[in-house]
């Protein structure tokens, strides 16, 4: 896999996948205002009618490796305001969840 690098010559790695343009946007925007340089890869082929948008999600986000733990804050935190769940937060509920839930009511 070919390494991706910045202007400056950083490494970039992804911190999030976007579902969509907009969740892309908004992610992006409150990087910048943290001072966070990133750049969106869209996952959108216009030859395949967005089958890679299903496997893959929207686009990817990148940062600079010495970046990505504060961008990886930034997005939980985005994401909670806007009502979404990450992906690291999705996995977390997962294992913290041990009990089955109970069954659909009572007997008649």
């Amino acid at each position: 896999m070919r390494e991706s690098l910045d202007a400056q010559g950083n490494t970039l790695v992804k911190v999030h996948v976007a579902e969509d343009h907009f969740e892309a946007e908004i992610l992006m925007g409150a990087l910048q205002v943290e001072g966070i340089t990133c750049v969106c890869t869209s996952h959108e082929e216009i030859a395949y009618d967005g089958l890679f948008v299903l496997q893959r999600g929207w686009g990817s986000i990148l940062v600079s490796a010495e970046q990505a733990p504060r961008a990886r804050q930034i997005i939980e935190e985005a994401l909670r305001v806007y009502g979404k769940k990450s992906a690291s937060a999705e996995a977390k509920l997962g294992e913290t969840e041990t009990e089955p839930e109970s069954g659909a009511g009572g007997e008649p």
